[in-house]
C-alpha cells in the first residue's frame, strides 16, 4: 500500500480522521507507519498506482 501523506493540510482544511482506513492500513502495514489516515479514503491495489520499487512494502 502506498500513502502521500500531506500533515499539515488535513488539519487546515479540518478533515477528521478516518478511524476505519487508519485501523485497515495499520493492520496491512503491521504497525510499521505511525501517521493515521484523514478524511475519505480510497483502498487500491499497489500494482494499479504504486512505483514499481514500492509495490511490495505492505504484504
Amino acid at each position: 500500500m502506498t500513502t502521500h501523506a500531506c500533515r499539515g493540510s488535513s488539519a487546515a482544511k479540518g478533515l477528521q480522521v478516518n478511524a476505519c482506513a487508519t485501523k485497515f492500513y495499520h493492520e496491512r502495514c503491521g504497525g510499521a507507519v505511525p501517521w493515521e489516515i484523514y478524511g475519505d479514503a480510497v483502498i487500491v491495489p499497489d500494482a494499479d498506482f504504486a512505483p514499481p520499487h514500492m509495490r511490495d512494502l505492505c504484504l
